[in-house]
């Protein structure tokens, strides 16, 4: 149970066992990372083609070949002929300081990765971790031990891991634990955290018009590799697709702070790194929130209000229940709730299965599934453009649409209409790879279909693996079985990144730091996690289930931390920071960490006095090395690459409110 924030430095301090006392994979690491590449010490960026000769490419790297005596480009990089991880005789050193001659004739030293690596983690004992965690360097030891003898180790980290100001640093160092042991890449083992079996007859359906899962186009590709499906992928949002990213989509339009006055967000805007649309300065007009909630869930949401909600000229809302947002929007087009339409319930690769669900009873009133919703309003929008004379327009990228034809692009020339939506599902589920072959009685039957294939990789599947009936899904065996390529500039599982703003920061490689003062200088740590009672905020305000917990939002702190500050147990107080407040219950556990506290997420703002919700203490920050766009495997990409949410340990303080104090 380390301290919040500190898994980064308990997974240093195990790989520095690891490393020290020899229980490393040497084979493994020599061919599946770029701990073998060598790293020039004048510079600390990578020794590449282009240093070498005229004419060279930046995407060639070397390793010092023990039996050759000198630097040879490794297989497998993106700019190498050969894309393939197989050594062939090579055998580069993983130790030692050498010389090269550059293309000037200028000679400089030159180290492999894993040299740097091993410096690195010298200071990274188990003493220096107990220090920062909380728990006891022979523990630790004991752990580093037992994973690296283990047959398999997996790291089971969920979406939890992203939530973290240096989630990057953290999810870098679990990695590196798991490669160094050779455990990423073969069944039992590796990091899991999400993935989707990729239902590609979704692209089918969407294929009329924009299609919004652009791996669509990957069909075109005949036997590609994850190589060229990520070179492909990337080009493609560059030219057409305009999702964009959450966060970076707040902090331009949702803050008062104004994104010029942020050098780095400032820069990745202005060489296109991240897509935002509307582009900063311009307002965004129209707000359409379906199957979510923001002001419930986004960071700072009273920020949104005071300063999005004013610039938008129509706010709507499709949901099945009356959410915070729905409560402050203009239109409200009811949904049908989860037993009242049939549809692809959970295709997430954490079983081998894909989950539907069938329409146990009919929607109440008016409410529509969303399909139904979406097809009436394309119909609709294509009645009015051609009554008012609207045509073809084009969108921030140049991409050609016809509003005149928008319902008979929905619907496929009319293949599936609003009518017709067990067939639309019949069609779904045959022409998506986990599914083929199933109709929707026969999956609606079942309730869960048992996976064919796992599906091409794409934005939501990074499986990377074969699949056979009976046996169990490994992650990433493309690479470590079949000697593919990884999808990283090096070619390789890739710790050491030369970027420039990676290196001025300290973070070439994985580090530990400690969380920023998110919110302030203050001493205790906000974390929270799914509440057992709701799905999200899905049932959190229902009588019944309220009556199983204590029926308004509450938050556990230690009993030490509760008494220096005249804390009892379900008396109200006041959680704070910089940002905001809320007010809450207290509960009092001895399972909750000094210095911590605990507010589950999901309850609705108007269930907290004031509608002033636990999501008012959450600062909407960003890493700045998460912008990052120009360095191969750094871009943005759906589900791969972008600023993350990142509410664990914002710093808040505590205090009992008074009967006065409370609104």
């Amino acid at each position: 149970n380390p301290k919040v924030g500190t898994d980064t430095a308990l997974a240093l301090a195990m790989a520095q066992v690891i490393v020290e006392e020899g229980l490393w994979n040497e084979a493994y690491v020599r061919e599946q990372t770029d701990l073998p590449l060598l790293v020039r010490t004048d510079t600390g960026r990578f020794l590449r083609e282009s240093d070498l000769r005229d004419g060279g490419r930046e995407d060639v790297f070397y390793c010092w070949d023990r039996r050759k005596g000198g630097p040879v480009a490794a297989p497998g990089s993106q700019g190498h002929p050969e894309q393939t991880l197989a050594l062939d005789g090579m055998e580069p050193s993983l130790e030692g300081q050498y010389e090269v001659s550059l293309r000037d004739g200028k000679r400089v030293a030159v180290q492999p990765v894993f040299a740097v690596l091993r410096a690195r983690l010298a200071s990274a004992t188990p003493e220096h971790a107990a220090r920062v965690t909380g728990l006891r360097a022979d523990v630790i030891r004991q752990a580093a031990r037992r994973f690296a003898k283990a047959r398999a180790a997996m790291i089971l980290a969920s979406f939890g891991a992203c939530k973290h100001y240096h989630s990057d640093l953290m999810q870098r160092a679990l990695i590196l634990l798991l490669a160094l042991t050779g455990n990423q890449g073969k069944p039992g083992g590796g990091l899991r955290v999400a993935a989707w079996w990729t239902m590609n007859g979704f692209e089918d359906l969407a294929g009329g018009y924009e299609q919004p899962f652009y791996v669509s186009l990957l069909s075109r590709l005949m036997a590609p590799s994850v190589r060229q499906i990520e070179t492909y992928l990337t080009e493609f949002m560059r030219q057409r697709y305009l999702l964009t990213p959450a966060l970076l989509w707040l902090r331009v339009h949702a803050s008062s702070h104004r994104a010029d006055q942020d050098e780095k967000l400032s820069e990745a805007l202005r060489r296109g790194w991240m897509p935002v649309y509307p582009r900063a300065g311009q307002d965004p007009q129209v707000l359409v929130c379906t199957g979510g909630n923001p002001l419930r869930r986004w960071p700072a949401p009273q920020l949104a209000e005071q300063v999005l909600w004013p610039r938008l000229r129509q706010i709507v809302a499709i949901n099945f229940r009356m959410s915070s947002t729905a409560l402050k929007s203009d239109i409200v087009l009811p949904a049908a709730a989860y037993y009242e339409k049939r549809g692809i319930k959970y295709p997430q690769t954490y079983l081998p299965y894909v989950v539907v669900g069938d329409k146990a009873v009919e929607p109440l009133g008016e409410a529509k599934s969303e399909w139904e919703i979406f097809g009436l309003l394309a119909r609709r929008i294509e009645e009015r453009a051609r009554e008012k004379g609207f045509g073809r327009y084009r969108d921030p990228l140049g991409g050609d649409h016809d509003l005149a034809s928008l319902y008979a692009a929905w619907s496929r020339s009319g293949q599936f209409p609003v009518e017709a939506e067990e067939k639309a599902l019949d069609h779904l589920l045959d022409s998506s790879e986990p599914t083929r072959g199933v109709s929707w009685s026969e999956a609606a039957l079942l309730g869960a279909v048992p996976i064919r294939a796992v599906g091409r990789y794409g934005p939501v599947n990074g499986v990377c693996s074969g699949f056979k009936r009976g046996e169990p899904v490994a992650p990433s065996r493309w690479f470590v079985e079949e000697k593919q390529p990884w999808p990283t500039v090096t070619g390789r599982q890739q710790f050491y990144l030369d970027h420039p703003w990676f290196l001025e920061a300290g973070e070439e490689l994985p580090c530990y730091k400690e969380l920023p003062e998110l919110g302030g200088a203050y001493p205790l740590r906000l974390t929270g996690g799914h509440t057992r009672w709701s799905i999200h905020a899905i049932w959190r305000d229902e009588a019944r289930l309220l009556h199983l917990q204590r029926g308004e939002p509450v938050a556990y702190l230690n009993p030490d931390d509760a008494a220096a500050r005249g804390i009892r147990d379900h008396g109200r107080i006041r959680l704070f920071n910089d940002l905001g407040a809320c007010w809450v219950r207290a509960k009092l556990s001895p399972a909750v960490q000094p210095g911590q506290v605990i507010l589950y997420h999901a309850w609705e703002p108007y269930q907290f006095p004031a509608w002033e919700s636990g999501q008012n203490l959450i600062p909407l920050s960003m890493k700045a090395l998460h912008l990052v766009g120009d360095y191969g495997q750094l871009h943005y990409r759906t589900g791969g690459m972008a600023p993350g949410y990142v509410p664990r340990g914002t710093a808040v303080d505590a205090e009992r409110a008074g009967g006065g104090a409370v609104p």
